[in-house]
């Protein structure tokens, strides 16, 4: 169980550094850009499909992480 905690944990503290660096860096600022006026920045030259791609992607792999983990945890906790 104490191993299920660390990973949890980790996969916690990762998600989280790596949303922090999201937020911080140039993607970040154009997907604020694009919530806050999607058509001004397809018109300075953005490729706004792309960015909301990658976010998309990135919310989804951290959706995938969290699920994995839940299933052990079930598993581990009433032998599912």
């Amino acid at each position: 169980r104490i191993g299920l905690f660390l990973a949890s944990a980790g996969a916690l503290a990762l998600g989280y550094l790596a949303c922090r660096w999201i937020v911080t860096s140039r993607l970040g600022r154009v997907a604020v850009a694009i919530r806050d006026a999607e058509a001004r920045t397809r018109f300075i030259g953005y490729r706004v499909d792309r960015v909301k791609l990658a976010i998309f992607t990135f919310s989804a792999m951290l959706a995938g992480v969290a699920g994995a983990l839940e299933e052990r945890a079930m598993w581990a906790r009433y032998g599912l």
